[in-house]
């Protein structure tokens, strides 16, 4: 039977806020309703039933009748005359006056005639039956509808039990020309406030296959195939069984869920509607002739990563069909590409350079004005022509190699040294980008997870580029020659850096640098310290901003200015912003007490509140 209802009533939930902002933790997104079971992950819901005894509507026993071994149509997507359609119950074609039976105990909570039907939105129904049961679901209250009824033999509130005769198959209903008994089932519908009429609901819709004594055989088959970018996933069920209930694609990247057995996942406003969460279910032609029921979901590798594995699940929430894929290795204008966030990438080397550049390491080497300039012109050239394949070109004799890296917030240029000898460290270029605004992370390894609040902030705002540092600012003992109070791998103190390099070849109109501190070394600081780098002016409107947004989530904030108790975090020594300032440009330097930087919650407020 066409899906009668457009669902208008459905809350978009993020399972991981990660994700949201470049998150370094496997995102599930799914469209989520508020009752119990939808709570819980499909793989750890009971799979005994409550609701018990359970009969088919056409035999009245616990085997189903040669009319219900293979339905006319499945619950779930179909092509209805060729058109994407999703089917909301199950359609058991059979003569005429077959009778129809209450599939478990209950009571009759609406019957309706064609000729009342008629004209409403219920038009499609005919004569039909709603029956409230008396057990529990899985927590929740489950009612069947009997639809298309030729006539109804029961009343309203009156009692029924599992077997017992409440009507016989007819065609009623407008443009309904088979005989046919269309089964739905429904979890926890409202009533009147009299209580005499209870209203079905399309977002209340569940797969009748939960309710009925399956042979549960699980014979389910999947399959993949990997084209132009795309992994199509083929999950294949027999007709005579095809309670397809949950989907589960997890890739390095993110995870998408579509949850047939609750309709999550399904589009909010349109359950006709293919495409959901860059997935596209496409089913294949059903006909109850048909020895399987198959469908396709294709996705973006872009938008799951590699590697990335399928589970399917029956609606009772068993495992019927578990799949790992490797997809080949992809590459764009000749350059490889890397399918994960940002924020994962940058935690992963933190680590590495954390073992290979340590305190005191003698390990960092010092670039040589030819390489600095190499880094700075190509960096500059790209800014003008977006060319990454020339600056590709230019950085691969350095050792650095050019990336794709796809993260959910947009496509990064990644620039990296292939083996990380020098501690030079890395810079992500948006593709996508919508501002013009740098992030830095001068100190990735001393202050803290500052890398990772980088990280998340400019995916999260699809800003120009972030660059991070490759070594601790103390890797090395021998001090600058510009600041000999600094050491040669401090990348915020030394202008001789891959890291200013970087910055002097962006030349961004905004940069934003993330540092940390602990209160425990200076008594009475606010939580975070907010500063231009030169203390001489009143607070500019992105550093109040800042401030403002930070309040927002409980945490307070102090501005320096030149002579005030902020000066040992006033930034007056820091490069990038002297070099910034001296171009007319916006410095703005953050500092983090140690709260804001290790604990996720926090790292994920500051990053939202940070431009």
């Amino acid at each position: 039977m066409k899906k009668i209802f457009r669902f208008a009533v459905f809350s978009m939930t993020w399972m991981i806020v990660f994700y949201a902002l470049g998150g370094c933790s496997r995102v599930q997104q799914q469209i989520s309703m508020s009752e119990p079971e939808e709570n819980t992950p499909a793989s750890q819901r009971l799979s005994t039933m409550a609701v018990n005894p359970m009969v088919w509507p056409l035999s009245g026993t616990a085997a189903p009748s040669t009319y219900e071994t293979v339905p006319n149509d499945v619950f779930g997507p179909r092509l209805s005359s060729s058109i994407y359609d999703f089917h909301q119950g199950l359609d058991f074609v059979a003569p005429e006056g077959t009778p129809v039976f209450a599939v478990a105990d209950g009571t009759v909570v609406r019957l309706e005639t064609e000729a009342q039907t008629a004209g409403t939105s219920l038009s499609r129904y005919g004569n039909w039956v709603l029956i409230k049961h008396d057990s529990l679901y899985q927590g929740q209250t489950y009612y069947t509808a009997y639809l298309h009824l030729k006539s109804y033999a029961v009343v309203f509130g009156q009692h029924v039990n599992a077997g017992t005769a409440i009507g016989q198959v007819g065609k009623t209903g407008a443009n309904i020309n088979l005989f046919h008994l269309h089964l739905h089932a429904y979890a926890n519908l409202s009533q009147s406030a009299d209580k005499t009429k209870t209203f079905v609901s399309g977002s209340k819709i569940r797969n009748p296959y939960r309710l009925l004594p399956l042979n549960q055989q699980n014979l389910a088959q999947a399959s993949y195939s990997v084209n132009n970018g795309m992994i199509e996933w083929t999950v294949i069920l027999p007709v005579s069984e095809a309670d397809l209930g949950h989907v589960e694609m997890n890739g390095t990247l993110s995870s998408r869920i579509i949850d047939f057995d609750t309709l999550q996942g399904l589009n909010a406003n349109n359950v006709d509607q293919s495409l959901v969460n860059s997935v596209e279910m496409v089913p294949e032609a059903y006909t109850q002739y048909a020895p399987e029921y198959r469908l396709h979901f294709k996705v973006p590798v872009s938008v799951l990563g590699s590697p990335v594995s399928l589970l399917v699940l029956d609606t009772r929430g068993t495992v019927i069909a578990q799949l790992d894929a490797t997809v080949p290795p992809q590459t764009l204008n000749g350059l490889p590409i890397q399918q994960q966030s940002l924020c994962s990438w940058i935690n992963n080397h933190a680590a590495t350079w954390i073992q290979q550049f340590p305190v005191a390491s003698e390990t960092y080497m010092v670039p040589d004005m030819a390489m600095f300039n190499a880094v700075k012109n190509a960096v500059a050239q790209w800014n003008t022509d977006h060319n990454d394949a020339a600056l590709a070109s230019a950085l691969n004799p350095l050792s650095f190699g050019v990336y794709y890296l796809q993260d959910i917030n947009g496509e990064l240029w990644l620039m990296v040294e292939d083996q990380g000898i020098r501690g030079w460290g890395a810079m992500a270029l948006n593709k996508n980008a919508l501002t013009s605004t740098l992030y830095e992370a001068p100190h990735c390894m001393s202050d803290y997870k500052s890398e990772e609040i980088a990280a998340r902030a400019a995916t999260a705002h699809k800003a120009a580029a972030v660059i991070f540092s490759g070594s601790d600012r103390d890797a090395n003992a021998q001090a600058s020659l510009t600041q000999p109070s600094f050491k040669i791998s401090d990348m915020a103190h030394n202008t001789g850096t891959i890291f200013e390099a970087f910055h002097e070849g962006l030349q961004a109109p905004l940069n934003l640098q993330i540092h940390g501190f602990s209160k425990q070394n200076y008594s009475g600081f606010a939580n975070a310290v907010i500063s231009d780098g030169d203390g001489t002016q009143q607070p500019n409107v992105t550093m109040t901003d800042i401030a403002n947004r930070l309040a927002t989530y409980g945490y307070s904030s102090g501005f320096y200015q030149y002579g005030n108790m902020y000066e040992p975090l006033g930034a007056r020594n820091n490069v990038q912003g002297q070099f910034t300032r001296s171009l007319g440009l916006q410095f703005v330097h953050i500092e983090l007490d140690t709260p804001l930087r290790n604990q996720d919650i926090n790292r994920l407020n500051v990053a939202q509140a940070i431009y």
